[in-house]
């Protein structure tokens, strides 16, 4: 729900702050070309109507690339709890957490230790598990192979949408 909202608030934002092409012959457009009408009518014109489906588009995009990214990082994304607070932990500037395979033996600060059960750390101070997720990319990859997916699907969406090939879009 916080993906959707924060979608429609900068949806909104770009509406009140970003000058679009007015309807009517007052407009640099509409001089030039005789243009006068609304974009939905075939003209290149922002009236009403058109920056509200823009609020409508731009939110759900948004909501459902948070959605995906949520979606990514709860399949691909290793969630490590630590046992001693209760809390996720994430590496430094969302690297992976170093997590050890149980039954392994391994150096760390310079104790050696045994791990017990599965996928549990224990030095004396600390325990870190993996609650979910496979572990395969980190929170940096997940959020740019969201952006990558939702770029993407945007841009064959409008083709879609406008009857462009999707090449066109592309130069």
């Amino acid at each position: 729900m916080a993906g959707f909202l924060g979608a429609s608030v900068i949806a909104v934002t770009s509406v009140l702050l970003l000058p679009f092409c007015p309807v009517g012959l007052t407009s640099t457009a509409g001089k030039l070309f005789g243009d006068n009408q609304p974009g939905f009518e075939g003209g290149s014109g922002w009236s009403l109507r058109e920056k509200l489906a823009w609020v409508i588009a731009a939110t759900i995009w948004g909501g459902m690339g948070s959605l995906l990214d949520s979606a990514l990082g709860g399949w691909f994304q290793a969630s490590v709890i630590d046992a001693r607070t209760g809390k996720v932990v994430e590496g430094s500037g969302g690297a992976k957490v170093g997590i050890l395979h149980p039954r392994e033996t391994a150096l760390i600060e310079d104790v050696q230790v045994l791990l017990v059960g599965s996928h549990e750390k224990k030095d004396g101070n600390s325990s870190r598990r993996v609650e979910s997720g496979i572990g395969v990319l980190d929170n940096n990859t997940v959020n740019v192979l969201m952006a990558l997916i939702m770029s993407v699907g945007g841009m064959l969406l409008a083709s879609f949408v406008w009857s462009l090939p999707f090449s066109s879009i592309l130069e």
